[in-house]
């Protein structure tokens, strides 16, 4: 439904950030 669209697009979108910021800021 709408709800499990709306977390799988947060998931993506969590993820993405993760990737930049370990970009940015690599440990």
């Amino acid at each position: 439904s709408g709800l499990s669209s709306s977390a799988a697009f947060v998931c993506s979108a969590t993820i993405a950030i993760m990737a930049v910021f370990d970009v940015n800021f690599p440990k």
